[in-house]
């Protein structure tokens, strides 16, 4: 429990860089057409947004006892959100990759200002892409361990039965093949 809710708090940080300060910046904003600018983005403030929950939630389960570790039920609850702010976001990326190669090409207001903002300490040398790709990856890395921990949460109390775990894992590869069916290949 400790691991995903250092993970997710971890994450979140890096969320909050790429919203904060890529995508509230008025700067970069003014190099960008409103189009462009919805093209980048997408809905990460909403997938922040999400994650802020998630982490409030994990950390409440954490409060209510230390010796605690089941959030199997954290996890699922959260699950249907993910999915429907996680699946635009995704399906987005093959159009944000794009668009921000074109950018890099014929924009150098952008170009400039781009250079300017990933150079900031906030950043720790990390290119605007490897945020927006954030979401992609925390698809894709966590499933497996999250699994693992529904897993051994197996006669805890949360999750008593066999049964009960396999509609968990159901629940949680369903969502998962969900949203990565519909990337496109980058």
């Amino acid at each position: 429990m400790f691991e995903l809710i250092g993970s997710e708090a971890s994450y979140l940080r890096s969320l909050g860089v790429a919203v904060n300060h890529f995508h509230a910046s008025k700067a970069l904003k003014r190099t960008l057409s409103q189009m462009e600018h919805h093209i980048l983005f997408s809905n990460l403030p909403r997938v922040m947004a999400a994650s802020e929950k998630f982490l409030m939630d994990l950390e409440m389960r954490l409060g209510e006892s230390v010796l605690m570790s089941q959030v199997g039920d954290v996890v699922l609850q959260h699950c249907p959100e993910f999915h429907t702010l996680y699946v635009p976001y995704v399906t987005n990326m093959m159009y944000q990759e794009a668009l921000i190669n074109q950018l890099l090409q014929q924009n150098r207001d952008f170009l400039s200002l781009l250079k300017k903002l990933e150079s900031d300490p906030v950043c720790q040398r990390q290119s605007l892409k490897s945020f927006l790709v954030l979401p992609f990856q925390r698809i894709t890395l966590n499933t497996v361990p999250v699994l693992f921990l529904i897993s051994s949460q197996l006669g805890t109390g949360v999750i008593k039965t066999k049964t009960i775990f396999h509609t968990y894992w159901q629940q949680m590869v369903k969502s998962t093949q969900g949203v990565l069916s519909t990337v496109p290949q980058l």
